[in-house]
């Protein structure tokens, strides 16, 4: 299932937020891509850096300048190695990578000023950017 796979480079920045578990449940942004986790002893924040909430503001730790990539899916759960495809590309070229997956795709974040080497990468492999 690693052949023809396209990467969707989404418009604007990202930010990866973290807040530990015994803060008071915090709120998350209600537009635009969020992927929230519980995982204690944190809770994970990723969003458009413009929606962070005050409180992940005021008493998280925030990594900003990061750029979304969408694996084009649904993927079904039968697939296997797209993720390996894709970080292995981008290990290959010393790109850290942040990964988050849903029920229906992948994703992948990249830092801005990494992200045309990124996309580089991962057209040497075979992966489209679209």
């Amino acid at each position: 299932m690693t052949d023809n796979i396209t990467i969707i480079v989404e418009p604007g920045t990202y930010s990866i937020c973290r807040l530990p578990s015994d803060t008071a449940w915090p709120p998350v942004p209600e537009i635009g891509f969020v992927a929230f986790t519980v995982a204690r002893p944190e809770y994970s924040l990723v969003c458009d850096s413009g929606q962070i909430p005050d409180v992940w503001k005021r008493e998280g730790r925030i990594e900003s300048g990061y750029t979304l990539m969408r694996v084009d899916g649904p993927l079904p759960f039968s697939a296997v190695g797209i993720i390996a495809k894709i970080s292995g590309a981008l290990s290959g070229a010393s790109i850290p990578v942040f990964v988050l997956s849903t029920f229906d795709t992948d994703y992948i974040l990249v830092t801005r000023d990494r992200r045309n080497e990124a996309c580089i990468a991962l057209e040497r492999v075979g992966i489209s950017i679209g």
